[in-house]
């Protein structure tokens, strides 16, 4: 049985260790039993070294990572400012492995191989062959995060899904165990019975005719179907892009930044949602920077959203995490939801915390934040970088026995 618990801390910045303190030592004390790991997410209001001390104050023995972000969700609410949450973790059985990796960014590929290979012999162990396992992670963005979905793939393949996000280079962390640690990777893997429902949702859907994104590299587009990235990207939407005759290129690149946050690009899969790149910035060359990846020669769409298909994308990916713990009650949702989801008209972190309790009730704990890239596995079993996307994993409140 896998037992959670997420305490919670409103102090304000100027009380960074007593918030530290406050919210583990009522992650600890709700939990009844001696966390095996703790996870921790804030606001970036605070000051790291005293938050992680105060932490420590309650928890010094145990394993401990996380970050800050934009925003936090818990079942309070969503905070942008003065909250830390923590969320502790204790399995009866099975335990919970934590462990991370490290290195330089130019080693991302081989930092990502050495730390899913430290899980491998938890996986592939035979004595318990009705285990279930799933991985959430936690990636310093100065790595390379595409070449990190890449060899977690290599590594791990179909043998448990993933989900996690990045830790952005704006706030200081990552952090394990009261250190900030840079350029890092970390993780728990979770074990049970019953399997963790993963899984994603955005609400994007095609717009226009599939073409081929014929130049490619990493993550920037140059020539779609042969032509200029944005040039192919005016005629498909010449009826709604701006006029930008007789701007400057500072004020044509703010122009379509405005009108490409509402219309991003989808690559399809040969099972579940569209992968969605957000082409976020353009250069003057016509080619597209993206969020992720972008495969040279992949079939893409470009892609829009009504607005009450976006809105229920929570919803969506709820109820499909829902549906994989085989029938059993939601212990806790771990929720990483795209920052760029709340830039779009008519949108708010409420709304999208609402949609997720629809799901799961109002009384199931969740925890989670705005993320800036989501890592999850999708439904061809694939763990991917997602853009704009919002990946939930879903714990069962009970085994099988």
């Amino acid at each position: 049985m896998i037992h959670t618990s997420v305490g919670i801390s409103l102090k304000n910045s100027d009380e960074s260790y007593a918030a530290g303190a406050e919210a583990a030592f009522c992650a600890i004390g709700d939990l009844k039993i001696k966390p095996q790991v703790m996870m921790v997410v804030h606001t970036p209001d605070y000051d790291c070294h005293a938050l992680l001390d105060g932490i420590a104050s309650a928890g010094r023995d145990i394993p401990t990572f996380g970050c800050a972000a934009d925003g936090v969700f818990t079942r309070q609410g969503f905070f942008d400012k003065n909250l830390v949450a923590i969320m502790a973790f204790h399995s009866d059985e099975y335990g919970l492995i934590f462990d991370f990796e490290e290195g330089h960014p130019r080693d991302t590929a081989k930092i990502g191989q050495r730390f899913a290979q430290k899980f491998l012999p938890y996986l592939l162990k035979t004595d318990n062959p009705g285990l279930r396992s799933a991985l959430l992670v936690l990636v310093h963005n100065q790595l390379d995060l595409d070449a990190i979905t890449k060899s977690i793939n290599n590594v791990l393949g179909p043998l448990c899904p993933v989900i996690g996000a990045p830790a952005h280079a704006y706030y200081k962390g990552p952090y394990i165990n009261g250190l900030i640690r840079p350029n890092s990777i970390m993780g728990v893997l979770m074990r049970s019975r019953v399997p963790v429902g993963i899984d994603i949702a955005h609400g994007w859907v095609p717009y226009g005719p599939a073409m081929v994104a014929t130049h490619t590299d990493g993550r920037c587009i140059y020539k779609i179907n042969g032509q200029p990235a944005l040039e192919i990207y005016k005629q498909i939407w010449s009826k709604d892009f701006p006029l930008t005759e007789g701007k400057d290129f500072a004020e044509i690149q703010a122009i379509y930044t405005n009108f490409a946050i509402s219309r991003p690009i989808g690559l399809a899969q040969a099972k579940g949602e569209y992968l969605i790149r957000d082409p976020y910035l353009i250069h003057e060359d016509g080619s597209f920077m993206c969020g992720g990846e972008v495969p040279e020669n992949a079939v893409i769409h470009l892609m829009q959203g009504k607005f009450d298909d976006l809105l229920s994308g929570p919803r969506v990916a709820s109820e499909k995490a829902l549906r994989k713990i085989s029938g059993n009650p939601a212990e806790v949702a771990i929720v990483f939801d795209c920052f760029t989801r709340l830039q779009l008209s008519g949108f708010n972190s409420q709304n999208e915390l609402q949609q997720i309790q629809k799901v799961i009730g109002q009384d199931t704990n969740i925890f989670g934040m705005m993320s800036r890239g989501e890592i999850a596995t999708t439904g061809a079993g694939l763990t991917c970088l997602h853009n704009k996307t919002v990946s939930i994993a879903i714990l069962p409140k009970y085994d099988i026995k």
